[in-house]
């Protein structure tokens, strides 16, 4: 097993596995690691955030790998008046790592996500299913009235950068931006990978 981790900001020493360090990639071609409702009310991913991935092979020789949420660190999104985000794994989430129809290696993993509130009127929490891909993601707003998309990027391994992307719909109560379109941008680069058949 080779363990990787995705490091949302600025690179650190938690492990000395290879590691995904989440950063903005060059203008013009990702998005900066980020949450946002509709693309809009962006918040970034503070630096020093990290995600990691553990790395093995399945019988076939294909590569597969789990998040544990011990392996995942958000750091809190300061939300003004004393309120702020948090982000967390709920559970262990499972992936793959295969080829498209061009030979471009892609991602994609299924994770259930807690957001808290701590602070202010109305603290809580709530937990959303989202599917992380290197493909498109889309969601609606709980209406149905608008629909959002965003882009992933596949790996390229020579450079070893990658875009994530995940969308879901915010509940009718939840804060911020109650019934809206949520999408989640992992953008970045892995210190090290395993040889993708």
């Amino acid at each position: 097993m080779q363990v990787g981790a995705l490091n949302l900001g600025r690179p650190s020493l938690l492990s000395r596995h290879g590691r995904l360090h989440c950063h903005d990639l060059d203008p013009g071609v990702g998005r900066a690691p980020s949450f946002s409702h509709e693309l809009r009310d962006r918040q970034p991913i503070p630096a020093g955030s990290h995600v990691g991935f553990r790395f093995s092979r399945g019988s076939g020789g294909g590569v597969s790998f789990t998040i544990d949420p011990k392996d995942v660190s958000i750091a809190p999104i300061p939300l003004g008046d004393g309120v702020t985000l948090r982000y967390a794994l709920a559970e262990p989430a499972v992936g793959s790592v295969s080829r498209d129809s061009e030979g471009l290696p892609w991602l994609r993993f299924m994770a259930s996500i807690t957001a808290t509130i701590e602070g202010g009127d109305d603290p809580g929490s709530k937990t959303y299913v989202l599917e992380f891909t290197t493909r498109t993601a889309s969601a609606k707003s709980a209406d149905g009235t608008r629909t959002v998309q965003i882009a992933g990027m596949p790996l390229v391994e020579g450079a070893r950068s990658v875009q994530l992307v995940g969308a879901t719909t915010n509940t009718s109560d939840a804060f911020p931006a109650p019934g809206r379109a949520v999408t989640t941008v992992l953008s970045g680069t892995f210190d090290q990978l395993p040889r993708i058949p």
